[in-house]
């Protein structure tokens, strides 16, 4: 399963993992320096995701 998406954070990516067939037995995750401003928004604001509209 390949399911990366270049500008998503590590918190949206958590997120589209809730949505797909996660039955595998190892999950790797990728975590950049450009991630960190994302998942601290997402950890002050009660794990919650606040996106802005297109």
């Amino acid at each position: 399963m390949n399911t990366p998406i270049s500008t998503y954070g590590t918190a949206r990516e958590f997120k589209l993992l809730q949505q797909v067939n996660t039955s595998l037995q190892y999950i790797i995750v990728q975590y950049c320096d450009n991630d960190y401003e994302e998942n601290q928004l997402y950890h002050q604001n009660a794990n919650t995701l606040k996106i802005s509209s297109k």
